[in-house]
């Protein structure tokens, strides 16, 4: 039998130390980025207007229309009760031109408890809250409104399919001796009518995103343990892999060129970007990093060099992270006082600034900001 020479002590103490530093992503301290070792990028103001200052003014969401104006989503006039707690808000439509000039503007106190919010390929716009769906035309007009299958407990999240029809995510949450949720899943045609749902299983939804392949990529939150639950179905919400990633609260999903997937999430260590590839009936981690930041992940943007661009916030700041195709941090963008913030088509941002007056509930100043981003 051949015998092989014993490896000497200190030499196997030397191969085991380069493998640990060696290893991507392995533990947070290997893998972590802090904001005080990279540049800044440049942020300036292209332009800005104001806009009316309603009573107590809120923004929920902001986003570029096809026409290249502002659809923006905000609450107002909020009815308070016991301990300045919010038992009811009007919910406030904003459109305006590329300029930030409002053409159009529409409050409703029957839409409170609304969950989402965005423009239809057609140019309408699609509203999703816990048990119905309300489409508009292009000037905020009722179209059709439809009941959801069951009722959402935690909101519901919905997106446009590839047929012009919508895909909604939603969670249904047990209490007493089986308390728990359910994440689950139901796809629609144009018009709002329910051609399929599921039940997903144990987890609150966080995400949804239609996949290269036109199946979806579902993103949820486990309770035991707290961390993320990635789905990938097909077209007709069948699972095809499944697995769990991500470090604390997950927060967003976004499919890569390559067929890929970048995951965010956020725990005590900071924030982390998780890269995933898709092979097979599983998912594999390219590399998992951690950025000494500790800020909310918002959305991932995957830019041209293969890395991504991270929104981030802390209380009323909002900051950008860029890394690089292996994850690493090269820059961050701090926005300024905006409080609300989207990409625009020629690369840069556009935010929703506003200042509240606490004794009064008033909004003294509303502005629409918009930026321009210039990498160091």
């Amino acid at each position: 039998m051949q015998r092989h020479a014993a490896i000497p002590p200190v030499l196997l103490v030397a191969i085991l130390i380069l493998v640990l530093f060696a290893t991507p992503g392995c533990g947070s301290e290997a893998a972590k980025d802090t904001i005080e070792d990279v540049p800044e990028a440049t942020v300036d103001v292209d332009w800005e207007r104001p806009l009316a200052a309603p009573k107590d003014m809120g923004g929920i969401s902001i986003q570029q229309t096809l026409d290249g104006g502002y659809f923006i989503v905000g609450s107002t006039d909020c009815r308070y009760g016991t301990m300045m707690h919010i038992t009811g808000c009007d919910i406030l439509l904003i459109k305006t031109d590329p300029s930030g000039n409002v053409e159009w503007q529409k409050q409703s106190r029957e839409w409170w408890g609304l969950d989402s919010a965005f423009q239809t390929s057609d140019g309408g716009y699609m509203f999703g809250f816990n048990d119905k769906l309300i489409k508009t035309d292009a000037a905020g007009n009722e179209e059709w409104q439809k009941a959801l299958p069951r009722v959402s407990d935690t909101g519901s999240i919905v997106g446009q399919t590839s047929d012009g029809g919508y895909i909604v995510l939603g969670t249904t949450v047990y209490l007493g001796g089986n308390a728990g949720a359910d994440a689950w899943l139901a796809k629609t045609d144009p018009s709002g009518s329910v051609e399929w749902e599921k039940t997903l299983g144990n987890g609150f939804g966080e995400a949804i995103r239609q996949t290269f392949d036109n199946g979806f990529i579902i993103l949820c939150q486990k309770t035991h343990p707290n961390t993320g639950w990635l789905l990938k179905t097909d077209w007709t919400g069948q699972q095809e892999r499944d697995g769990v990633f991500g470090h604390g609260a997950v927060s967003g999903i976004t499919q890569t060129s390559d067929g890929g997937f970048i995951l965010s999430s956020v725990n005590d260590n900071g924030t982390w970007l998780t890269k995933l590839g898709s092979t097979g009936h599983f998912f594999t981690v390219g590399w998992d990093n951690n950025y000494a930041h500790g800020w909310w992940p918002g959305s991932i943007q995957q830019t041209v060099d293969g890395g991504c661009v991270l929104l981030a916030s802390t209380g009323s700041l909002i900051s950008l992270m860029k890394v690089d195709s292996g994850g690493q941090l090269e820059w961050e963008a701090p926005l300024g006082d905006v409080n609300i913030v989207a990409p625009t088509s020629d690369g840069g941002y556009v935010g929703l600034s506003y200042e509240k007056d606490y004794l009064t509930g008033e909004s003294d100043t509303i502005r629409l900001v918009k930026l321009k981003v210039t990498p160091p």
